[in-house]
């Protein structure tokens, strides 16, 4: 525990921000997808059915593992695992704040019992931000911009 707050003493301050701003986010939007409907809160994720070709630039890139680093921190301090959704919806509004367009896909696949399976990951450019362990297998049934 105090190693993990000497580390975070240590950070310089843009990055203690983001963290900050990375629990919080993932406090809420978990708090959200608990009590709310995911067709309740999904138009504040972008323009469906749209995807976003842009390549960022080097500075963005630059925000944008700044801003995965930040969620990877986060989630080391909270008293949960955060799920595929969450982790997507997270780094979307982090990147929409910054002005950097990324696109939020929901996909879907049978397991081997025939089970429905869901899955979320982001991407940006050509980088796929969160979810990619596994989302080869899964079917984008719905994306937003």
């Amino acid at each position: 525990m105090f190693r993990r707050l000497k580390k975070y003493i240590e950070l310089p301050g843009s990055e203690k921000k983001l963290f900050s701003e990375a629990l919080r986010l993932t406090l809420w939007i978990r708090i959200v997808t608990f009590f709310l409907n995911f067709n309740r809160y999904v138009s504040k994720l972008g323009i469906p059915h749209k995807e976003s070709f842009i390549n960022p630039s080097p500075d963005q890139k630059k925000i944008i593992y700044k801003v995965f680093r930040a969620m990877r921190r986060s989630s080391i301090y909270l008293p949960f695992n955060s799920s595929c959704l969450i982790d997507a919806v997270v780094a979307k509004l982090m990147l929409n704040t910054r002005s950097i367009e990324s696109t939020f896909y929901l996909g879907v696949t049978k397991d081997n019992t025939k089970q429905l399976k869901a899955h979320a990951w982001l991407r940006c450019g050509e980088t796929i931000i969160t979810g990619r362990r596994g989302m080869e297998k899964f079917t984008p049934v719905e994306w937003y911009t």
